[in-house]
């Protein structure tokens, strides 16, 4: 049966040691990791999750003070589902060095923090929703596929030349591009 997820402490996305599920009123300690099965996935305050090989997840909320951490041999496939794919709340974070890959889905970050020294995946109908937030593309940002993104207020830091793929849409409403 599918399960609410919340982190329970800082660690491993694929350690259950890392999270507690929802049984009737009661959280409990885990038995096994979060998947794309499950119901929501709650990244807490003060808590870092950090992916280190391939996770494939849907309705992932990175609450405020919350953070995911993406490590250069990590992949997090965001599956298209039942509700929000991603949301990352005001401060709330997501550093990636591997890949996120958009399944046709939809990352989300309002007023939260991306930073992307990876590779941002996208397939067609995926789409990146920067609203008010702090965007850092940096170094070896690497952008491919097709989907939209759309800045809507806040800040995207452009620290390198990116090359935007023809089957990209980039929406600019508002904000700043530096």
């Amino acid at each position: 049966p599918t399960k609410q997820y919340r982190s329970f402490t800082s660690g491993s996305w694929n350690s259950p040691l890392t999270w507690e599920t929802l049984v009737g009123a009661c959280w409990v300690p885990a038995i096994q990791a979060p998947s794309s099965s499950d119901e929501t996935i709650t990244i807490q305050n003060g808590h870092t999750v950090t992916i280190g090989t391939a996770v494939t997840a849907d309705q992932i909320v990175v609450a405020t003070g919350g953070a995911v951490s993406i490590n250069s041999s990590g992949q997090l496939t965001l599956n298209n589902g039942i509700g929000n794919d991603m949301t990352v709340n005001a401060g709330g974070s997501v550093t990636n060095r591997g890949v996120i890959q958009l399944t046709g889905s939809t990352l989300t970050c309002t007023s939260g923090a991306l930073t992307n020294f990876g590779t941002l995946q996208f397939s067609s109908g995926a789409v990146l929703d920067l609203i008010n937030s702090t965007t850092n593309l940096n170094g070896n940002t690497a952008i491919t596929g097709a989907g939209t993104i759309n800045l809507n207020g806040g800040v995207a830091n452009i620290q390198f030349f990116v090359q935007v793929p023809s089957g990209i849409i980039f929406n600019f409403t508002s904000g700043a591009l530096q």
